[in-house]
């Protein structure tokens, strides 16, 4: 096995966390995230770390859960690159209301061991 096999995880998480802005990987069949730092800290998120895996569904209103799922499978079933505007809740870090943004991402579709994920990351970030 070379050195890249051997490193792969830690590669990884290199990557998702050289992103400036929002990344993850999200598993489609589990409803599983992997976030980067980035995506955590803007979404006050808490993970122990990047291999901690995530279900943000379990904070979403159901309307919400089943259009992200929705957006993740059209992208997946494309076999190709998309491109979404959509409006995100930031939550509150302490005291007061949690705010809304309007973001622009990319969602990216992979299949690894049968397994079908999505890359995600936002690209543009405004208060809306």
């Amino acid at each position: 096995e070379n050195s890249l096999g051997r490193e792969a995880r830690e590669i990884i998480v290199n990557i998702m966390d050289s992103f400036n802005a929002p990344a993850w990987i999200h598993e489609i069949d589990s409803h599983q995230w992997y976030l980067n730092d980035s995506y955590c800290k803007t979404f006050n998120i808490h993970r122990k770390s990047f291999w901690t895996a995530i279900n943000i569904f379990a904070n979403a209103s159901e309307v919400d859960a089943l259009e992200k799922l929705k957006q993740d499978i059209e992208v997946y079933k494309s076999g190709a690159s998309i491109e979404f505007t959509a409006l995100r809740q930031i939550n509150a870090a302490g005291p007061g209301e949690p705010r809304s943004i309007m973001c622009k991402m990319i969602k990216a579709p992979f299949s690894v061991g049968g397994r079908a994920y999505i890359f995600g990351r936002i690209v543009e970030m405004k208060d809306a």
